[in-house]
């Protein structure tokens, strides 16, 4: 046998028999030969020695590589079998059963290429036929969920265990001390201004009807208050019918904030505020551009928005490709000219590599939005919605949604901006564009536009919305750096999809509302709405011989706090004068 070498050959021999599965990891060695680094073989069980021959020898490869997971991860390495149909079946073209499938699926993270040799040069062979009498051992997997369930469920106290623990505590033993002689000047002062409160019955401490937990107890009783995973005030109410402890409020936020399933459950607290795209210095200078589709007819949309004028130039695309792309924009240019930037989305047809040496030969600066927040590229958005809207009015009256498309395109070019006040067309050509409604002469003479009264009126709209839009969603400056853990957003797939990643991330910069995460060596660039601060989970410490028990039952009367502050009521200002 030979060390394993990370830089040499490697390949995975394997083969599957009626009772077993063998596989030997093997490399190229120096002088050109190929030596064994791992033999292993395991036994089948009952229900894989009904599968077929075929099942049998894909599950041989998928047992193999997650038995040499260590050795072939991040590897690229040859799977050796005499089994040839598994040349196709592994193949990026095919079409295997549906459990084959899940197996594929399973080798996802490998990169190996499938090579058949005849049965007599498997070396694996008797490896699969070493395993008939050895019985099925249980893997690492299921031991994991074993210890899982036995130790993570909170054990319940019972009140025996309750005066153990108390009378184990010093504090508590000086306590019922000062209760029995009520000499209360060696207790602690947390316990001096509620010493008309506080009894005993037995060794147990209470306050009114609600035990006084001790110390060794009381990270137990936290996590069973918070079985279910509510929030921190249902927690806490859930807590004060029964227990009470010094600082118990605070130990119960701590411990909500840091529980880990409930990061990855809760919604985000915080809006980001809303940035606005200042106004460029010309017309045609700054590009929003998007695809708008498909429709039932199974064509797309291309619409271009200018920036400064609102400009909405529109094609009809039978096939969104980047190379048709890029004939549209090339006619659209010959008319108005090469923009400076173009902001795009991050579409497939906007990160090939013949957009991308489109936009370099013409001296046009491409930027991408933030992903999946299409929020950044509003300017387009918000005419995809307009388009829309006037399609679905002409289907609804029975007309070619193609040629109303023009009709309503002229109509916009010409109708006054809200933002602007001002129409595209004016912005754009110094002019107004004639169209069907009747006008004198004389509106064509009008003097050219006033590029401050412009950008007043787009600064102020544009200022009026952001301060709106930030109090009615309570926007807040995001506090995530570079540094700081996070939890990333992910998309719902089913009912059990929670709404944030399990695993957190780690945020390597910040650029405005952008921010760029790492995990596990791969990075992404979100918006920080789709990220929130991860408060580590404290570590939960389990107590040895810990003896589960009937849970405390505690009377339905016992007294309730109103944890909830009472407002005060009073009539409004122009309402005083009035007698009730």
């Amino acid at each position: 046998m030979a060390y394993f070498k990370q830089d040499a050959e490697t390949h995975v021999v394997v083969d599957a028999s009626p009772v077993g599965l063998g596989a030997i990891l093997s490399q190229k060695q120096g002088d050109g030969t190929h030596k064994p680094v791992y033999y292993a073989s395991r036994a089948l069980s009952d229900v894989e020695r009904r599968y077929s021959q075929t099942e049998r020898e894909a599950l041989a490869i998928v047992w193999a590589c997650e038995k040499f997971h260590v050795f072939l991860y991040g590897k690229d390495f040859v799977l050796i079998t005499d089994h040839k149909p598994l040349e196709t079946i592994y193949s990026p073209k095919s079409k295997p059963p549906a459990r084959i499938e899940r197996w594929a699926l399973r080798l996802q993270p490998y990169c190996f290429k499938v090579v058949y040799k005849p049965g007599p040069q498997n070396a694996a062979d008797s490896l699969s036929r070493l395993t008939v009498n050895q019985p099925v051992k249980k893997g690492t997997m299921e031991d994991h969920v074993y210890w899982v369930t036995q130790h993570a469920v909170p054990h319940a106290f019972t009140p025996q265990q309750m005066e153990e623990l108390s009378a184990a505590d010093p504090t508590l033993v000086a306590l019922q001390s000062c209760i029995k002689t009520g000499d209360w000047s060696k207790c602690e002062p947390v316990y001096r201004t509620v010493k008309s409160e506080l009894s005993t019955v037995g060794k147990i401490v209470l306050r009114g009807s609600r035990i006084v937990i001790p110390q060794a107890a009381r990270r137990q009783t936290l996590m069973l208050a918070h079985e279910g995973h509510q929030g921190i005030v249902k927690t806490k109410q859930r807590l004060r019918t029964k227990v009470w402890w010094p600082g118990i409020d605070r130990e119960a936020e701590e411990l909500v904030r840091s529980c880990h399933a409930c990061q990855i459950n809760s919604p985000t607290s915080q809006e980001v505020p809303t940035t606005r795209t200042e106004l460029p210095a010309k017309p045609w200078q700054m590009l929003a551009m998007d695809l708008c589709g498909p429709f039932p007819s199974g064509h797309h949309l291309l619409v271009l928005t200018d920036y400064y004028s609102r400009w909405v130039s529109v094609d009809i695309l039978q096939n969104p490709t980047s190379v048709n792309i890029i004939s549209r924009l090339k006619h659209s240019f010959a008319t108005h000219g090469l923009p400076e930037c173009i902001v795009t989305d991050n579409g497939t047809p906007f990160l090939s590599k013949e957009f991308k040496t489109y936009l370099q030969e013409h001296g046009i600066m491409h930027r991408r939005v933030t992903p999946y927040w299409p929020q950044a590229n509003g300017e387009v958005e918000r005419q995809n919605r307009t388009l829309c809207k006037a399609i679905r009015a002409a289907h609804a009256e029975g007309k070619d949604w193609r040629t109303e498309l023009d009709c309503f395109l002229l109509a916009y070019r010409s109708t006054p901006h809200c933002v602007t006040g001002r129409s595209p067309a004016e912005l754009l050509f110094n002019r107004q564009i004639r169209t069907k409604l009747p006008e004198l002469s004389e509106s064509q003479l009008q003097p050219s536009r006033q590029d401050a009264a412009v950008r007043t009126a787009d600064a102020v709209r544009k200022e009026k919305g952001r301060v709106h839009a930030n109090r009615v969603r309570r926007a807040k400056e995001s506090t995530v750096k570079q540094g700081d853990k996070v939890l990333l957003r992910q998309q719902k797939r089913n009912k059990l999809s929670t709404p944030y990643e399990r695993d957190p991330y780690t945020v390597i910069n910040r650029k405005g509302q952008s921010v760029i995460i790492e995990k596990n060596g791969k990075k992404m660039m979100r918006h920080v709405s789709f990220v929130k601060l991860w408060v580590e989970p404290e570590q939960e410490t389990m107590e040895p011989n810990r003896v589960t028990g009937p849970a405390e039952i505690v009377p339905d009367d016992a007294p309730q706090q109103d944890s909830r502050p009472q407002r005060t009521r009073r009539l409004p200002a122009h309402l005083t004068h009035f007698v009730t």
